[in-house]
This record gives C-alpha cells, structure tokens and sequence, in this order.
C-alpha cells in the first residue's frame, strides 16, 4: 500500500492600507478595503482555508483538515506604541492520497 501523504501549504497576509484600514495579500479575489482588522481576517481565514482544501484536492487528497499557522508583524513607534504592520497566515493540508496502490506478492 502507499503510504506517502499529500502536503498542500499556501499562504496569505494582511497588511495595513495607506486609508486607515487593511488589504488582503495572496488570495485571488479579495482585493477590497476592510476597515476593520477583524473583518479582513475573517475573510482571509475563509478564503485560504477553501483554496488550500481546493489544492489538496487537485493534488490527489481529500482530507479537508486545514491548519493554520498565524504570525503578527508589530513596530514599535518612538513613543513606544505598537503599530500593525502585516498578519501572515500560512495554511496547511496534510492527508493520504485519494488512490491506494497495492502491490500483491506472489
């Protein structure tokens, strides 16, 4: 039998926008203006989510369990207050191969 896996991993971000508010960054599709960072994420996590489990698909596995890794960029000002500078998100489908091959012995 197989038993190797299939590794999907794609990746995206949000990044601050120069109108006060937060762009999506390497997902097709969703290039509008959020005004909110918890919007913006929202639609991140979900648009990643589904196109990670669309390329695990095409690359031979159905398993649609999808885990994601998040990572927050802050600078600090001179008068030591944060300031947001990108969320990146990298997500990550690992599963079997959809077809099994066995090899029978004689």
């Amino acid at each position: 039998a197989v038993t190797s896996e299939v590794r999907v991993v794609r990746s995206a971000g949000i990044t601050s926008s120069s109108v006060n508010g937060f762009r999506i960054q390497g997902i097709e599709g969703c290039d509008e203006h959020y005004e909110e960072l918890a919007d913006a994420e929202e639609r991140c996590l979900e648009e990643l989510a589904a196109a990670t489990r669309h390329h695990a698909r095409r690359a031979g596995t159905s398993s649609g369990d999808v885990k994601i890794r998040i990572d927050t960029e802050i600078a600090r000002t001179a008068e030591g207050s944060e300031l947001f500078i990108r969320r990146n998100y990298e997500a990550e489908v690992i599963g079997p191969p959809d077809l099994a091959v066995q090899v029978i012995s004689e």
